[in-house]
């Protein structure tokens, strides 16, 4: 077995394990939530409602992220590491469907052959998802990252997954996530990023009826 091989196993396994680590906190947090409002039976989509109403998606958001990193490429040696960073986007709800838009820009530091290297990457991202319940959404994921790396330049790429986002307060969400992306500079990169991310949410208008 060759070592990127055995190194992709590893990365893989490694990945699945903080993923599901990050989508049952999320979700435990979400079922908690939809629990009380229940209990509670707060008034319906108001911007200003308590944390116990049913919460209000459409609009902006801002927030950050933090997650670790692994990849593997065909100059042999695996990357591992972690990230952080800071997003901004606006999501609109239609009946039980959610789309978005989201930009980001997140700093990595990664181990790649013995070396410690800083990289900087921007992306633009599409979403889209569904209300599993009133205050749990899960969604998938599309986006255009650009890597930029010292001595490499920049390398734009294509990046897909999603994730699991709960209101835990009011106007305050956590999600986890999972990207896997490629880089066109980069030979047959796979890189795997799981991040747990706090937005908060400024509603402007009310949810579309379908």
């Amino acid at each position: 077995m060759r070592y990127d091989d055995f190194d992709q196993k590893q990365i893989g396994w490694f990945s699945l394990y903080t993923l599901i680590v990050a989508l049952a906190l999320v979700a435990a947090w979400g079922a908690f939530s939809s629990a009380r409002a229940a209990d509670k039976g707060g008034p319906q989509i108001l911007a200003d409602a308590p944390y116990d109403a049913k919460p209000v998606w459409t609009g902006l958001y801002v927030g950050g992220n933090a997650g670790v990193v692994s990849g593997v490429s065909d100059w042999g040696a695996g990357v591992d590491g972690y990230s952080g960073g800071a997003q901004i986007g606006a999501l609109m709800q239609i009946g039980r469907l959610i789309a978005g838009v989201e930009a980001s820009y997140d700093w990595k530091k990664v181990s790649f052959a013995g070396n410690n290297i800083d990289a900087k990457q921007w992306d633009v991202s599409g979403r889209l998802g569904a209300l599993v319940t009133d205050h749990t959404m899960l969604y998938g994921k599309l986006s255009r990252p650009t890597l930029s790396v010292d001595g490499l330049g920049d390398s734009a790429g294509i990046g897909i997954g999603g994730g699991l986002e709960a209101m835990i307060a009011k106007n305050w969400s956590l999600a986890g996530e999972y990207m896997r992306e490629t880089y066109d500079k980069i030979p047959n990169a796979r890189a795997h990023e799981v991040s747990l991310r706090v937005n908060y949410h400024i509603p402007v208008l009310k949810p579309l009826s379908p």
